[in-house]
């Protein structure tokens, strides 16, 4: 996943396929809202529960729009820090990410956020005008 400021690209590596949306449209209804600091987590999200596992404490988010890329969110905290982040697609993928060595708003690079699709991928967007291009 790489947003750009206007797009949220969702690649997919198995199946040479990005999806590409518009970031002001789609980022209330993604994950990716939970990092940005922006939108309220309950606005989008109902907890559907809370536990404890490998020493982790775990909540399990369910989107409360029927529609998304994504059907379930577990996020995993040591103490009140975000450790890892589970990501099930409505196909039933899981993206796992673990966080370490966490800085908080660092000074980054706006080139960081580029992606080109590798040769042969198939763009799939949201929107006509959008561009495979960065």
């Amino acid at each position: 996943m790489i947003a750009d400021g206007k797009r949220l690209w969702l690649y997919d590596p198995e199946l040479e396929q990005v999806t590409v949306k518009t970031l002001d449209a789609t980022l209330g209804s993604t994950p990716a809202m939970l990092l940005s600091g922006t939108g309220k987590l309950r606005d989008a999200y109902d907890v559907a529960r809370e536990y404890e596992q490998d020493g982790l404490s775990w909540v399990e988010l369910a989107p409360k729009a029927g529609e998304g890329d994504f059907a379930r969110v577990r996020l995993a905290f040591s103490a009140t820090e975000l450790q890892r982040m589970e990501l099930t697609d409505t196909l039933d993928q899981v993206t796992s990410i673990e966080l370490s060595d966490v800085e908080r708003n660092p000074t980054i690079a706006d080139d960081l956020f580029t992606f080109t699709p590798p040769p042969g991928t198939d763009v799939v967007s949201d929107s006509p005008d959008q561009s495979a291009a960065p």
